[in-house]
Formats: structure tokens, sequence, C-alpha cells
């Protein structure tokens, strides 16, 4: 398990009833999952916002989980051994995003599924998680993006996503040219996506213009989410 977070009573349960209904084509299991802040209080479902459920998928699903990590972090699925095994392991020299990037190696082999009830309890805490180390992070992503090249290199729009991503780090790691530069390389990929575009190329410039400003929208959205702010 990853942490602190919690498992409830039924999830094991259920999510073996989930691979007795299908056959082993199934490799991985999912489920939704609450978020609890510093506080112990329920403030949502991890990727959900208000009216906005976090979207499931089953079946063949590689083409939609290199677009994003739906599975969430290593506490939630649950995984056939000789599957996990078939499909390479787990890969120990990556510094960070090691469960998406297995995610995807299964996704690529077998099929996923999912039971749609929140079975787990993610603790969001305050401040910054080791985990979450934007040098370590970036490379986790772009390790993943050399690992799926394949793949991504004819997907401009999966291509795209990932330099947001990787943009996204740079800038939190104090790189704001580097971010912009990337940043604008996936614009070019996708140029539609105007306001996903527009949210990742403000943070280097508001970061770089006032970092007083930034923190204070950054805190904000977190009070919004009812997080605990210090």
């Amino acid at each position: 398990m990853d942490d602190d977070d919690e498992w409830l009573p039924e999830k094991l349960e259920k999510q073996i009833a989930k691979f007795n209904e299908r056959d082993e084509r199934t490799a991985l299991v999912y489920c939704r999952s609450y978020v609890m802040n510093d506080e112990g209080k329920i403030i949502g479902m991890e990727f959900e916002s208000p009216g906005k459920k976090r979207p499931l998928h089953e079946g063949g699903v590689y083409d939609k989980l290199i677009l994003f990590d739906f599975v969430g972090t290593c506490t939630n699925p649950m995984i056939r051994i000789k599957c996990l095994l078939n499909s390479g392991g787990w890969d120990e020299t990556m510094p960070a995003r090691q469960d998406w990037e297995t995610w995807l190696r299964i996704a690529r082999r077998y099929e996923i599924s999912y039971v749609d009830e929140g079975l787990m309890i993610y603790h969001a805490h305050t401040g910054e998680h080791l985990g979450w180390n934007p040098i370590t992070q970036r490379i986790g992503f772009e390790m993943i993006l050399a690992n799926n090249w394949d793949y991504i290199k004819g997907n401009k729009y999966a291509y795209g996503n990932l330099l947001m991503m990787i943009a996204t780090q740079y800038a939190r790691s104090g790189e704001y040219w580097q971010s912009i530069k990337t940043e604008l390389k996936a614009i070019s990929l996708q140029p539609l996506r105007i306001k996903e575009n527009t949210k990742t190329l403000l943070r280097p410039l508001l970061l770089m213009i006032s970092p007083k400003l930034f923190q204070w929208l950054k805190n904000i959205k977190r009070k919004l989410k009812g997080e605990n702010i210090n």
C-alpha cells in the first residue's frame, strides 16, 4: 500500500468478485477512492470535482490510459500476479510515476476492469509529498514518454498531453523558460486545446512575474477543494 492510504473492509472481496465475473484476459481491477484531508474529513472522490465524475474504463484501455492515469496509486488496483510478471513487473529504476508506467505495460497485453464504488481512502496532505519532487516527477514522465514512444509518436494528442505534464514539472522546479519552451511544443501538437494550453502556460509566466500571486491563487483553489491551508 501507498503511505497511509486505507482500504475499506469490502475492497478485496468486491475486486475478487469482479475478477470472477470476467475471464483471465482481465489483469487488473481498480475502484473509486475517497479523498481525506489532514483534519480527517472526506472532501470528495479522487480525480473528481463537483458535478464531474471520474471516468471509468474497462476492456482494452491502453489508448485511454496513455492520456490519463485513471487507475491511480498502487494502493488502488488488485492485479493478477502472473499478468504483472508477464508485463515486466515493477520498474525500480524509475524515480517517480512507477505506478502509471506499470499500468500502461499491463494494459498493452491485457484487459482492465473496475468496481464502480469507493473502496479506499486517499489521504491528501498539506505541503509537498516526497514522491512529488518536480525533478523526479519530470524524469518519470520522460521515461513514460520514451517507453511508449512507438505509440505516442503517431498520436499528437498523447504526445502533447505528456509534454504538458513535463512542462508543469519544469515550472515547479523553477525552470520557467524550459517549461514555456516545452509547453509551446505541446501547443503546436494540439492547438485547439485552448483551456488546457492556457492553464499550463500561465503557470510558469505567473511564477516568473509574481510567485506571491501564484501562491495566493493556488491557496484559493485548495481552499475551495476543502484542503487545510497553514
